[in-house]
């Protein structure tokens, strides 16, 4: 299927300079942009605890934060959840714990040995760490157990829930993991709304937990899935076609993922594990677009032998434009659908892959094929100042059917 009753002529790659300029301004501007801008940083990269609450009637989203607020949470973010109807809100608390270090030695480890005085002395008694959520393990003296049933009333006569426990050696070590942050949510949101939380029920729907530490290690992990993903796109096209081909590439891909980011930092939106998978995605889904380009690009080097680099390029970016316009429509129809339909990460998903969608083929037209004419002419002026032979990379490669 072709859009265009002829194929087109457009001047792309005499563009070049113009567009290559503006990427260079709209990247440095967004690496510009955390310093100016404190990023929203998501539970599973910061640490901290998001609740999911619902109430029974209309509730309003600053009321929900002053009551929140009132307990002394007041890192709190609020955001209305899903249908209006549903009355439901995303509470994000930065604080992973609802004790510090020193509040719960002080505070809390007291009463946990009071209630259970076969503890070991210390540490290996009681270990607690606050950038690991509100979670504590229990070590009871060799020969003396401790049954499950009494660890739980030992953690909550601190007055808090326990929300599972987890066996590390069955009758002498148990690791507890408490309701903290949501409890303390729980509460103010039942003390401040009686009249919107079910009897008997409680207005916490789901609570994830993340540790600081924990935080820190999904952003390393995340950063290196990233660029280990470029680095084998990297081989992948080096390896097909050759190093200026590869570069052009390269530079695109870190185009299109540093404008995802971007858009991110620019919306406020929350960048989570969701982000990453939005980086990966459209970095999958360029590289394809700009290896068809390629393709098309090699096999007019073959057809073509001897005619100016700048031509064939030009002429291959315009034969696979109707593809790229066709491809990238259809993909857009089908992301328009999620934001439109639904709510939460999945809708940020959906608008982070329509921006990277229309930054993706951006890149490959004016980043990719750009970069490599620019990397030729190097390499020629090299040559020509070396008395070197005309550059081997305008030659190359045949398809195996050609060189046949």
């Amino acid at each position: 299927m072709n859009i265009f009753p002829k194929t087109p002529n457009y001047d792309i790659i005499g563009q070049r300079k113009f567009w290559i300029t503006f990427s260079i301004v709209l990247t440095v501007l967004i690496v510009v942009c955390p310093f100016i801008k404190k990023p929203n940083w998501g539970v599973d990269f910061a640490g901290g605890n998001e609740i999911q609450v619902q109430f029974t009637g209309d509730v309003d989203v600053s009321a929900v934060r002053h009551a929140i607020e009132s307990a002394g949470l007041n890192d709190a973010n609020i955001q209305q959840f899903g249908d209006p109807k549903n009355h439901e809100f995303l509470v994000r608390v930065g604080r992973s714990s609802l004790y510090t270090n020193e509040e719960f030695e002080k505070n809390a480890e007291p009463k946990i040995r009071q209630a259970l005085p076969q503890l070991d002395a210390g540490k290996a008694g009681v270990s607690y760490n606050a950038d690991e959520g509100d979670q504590v393990t229990i070590t009871a003296k060799e020969g003396q157990p401790l049954t499950k049933e009494g660890v739980k009333a030992a953690v909550e006569s601190l007055g808090i829930p326990v929300q599972d426990i987890r066996v590390i050696t069955e009758g002498r070590s148990y690791s507890v993991l408490f309701r903290g942050v949501s409890n303390k949510v729980d509460q103010a949101l039942r003390k401040a709304f009686p009249d919107k939380v079910a009897a008997n029920q409680s207005p916490v729907r789901r609570v994830e937990q993340v540790g600081a530490s924990v935080g820190s290690e999904l952003k390393i992990a995340a950063v290196k899935s990233v660029v280990l993903s470029i680095v084998l796109i990297l081989l992948y096209v080096g390896f097909r076609f050759d190093f200026a081909f590869a570069t052009g590439a390269i530079v695109s891909l870190i185009h299109d993922a540093v404008i995802v980011v971007g858009f991110y930092l620019v919306s406020g939106s929350e960048l989570n594990n969701t982000t990453i998978a939005a980086v990966l995605t459209i970095i999958g889904y360029s590289v394809n677009d700009t290896v068809i380009i390629y393709d098309r690009i090699r096999e007019n080097m073959t057809k073509h032998k001897g005619r100016d680099l700048l031509r064939t390029i030009n002429e291959s970016i315009n034969e696979t434009l109707s593809r790229t316009i066709i491809t990238h429509f259809t993909v857009m129809l089908s992301l328009l659908g999620l934001v439109i339909f639904t709510v939460g990460t999945l809708r940020e998903f959906a608008l982070a892959m329509i921006v990277g969608v229309i930054t993706g083929t951006y890149s490959s037209v004016y980043i990719a094929s750009p970069v490599v004419v620019w990397l030729e002419d190097v390499m020629k002026a090299r040559r020509e100042a070396g008395g070197k032979q005309p550059p081997s990379s305008r030659r190359v490669q045949e398809p195996a059917d050609q060189r046949a």
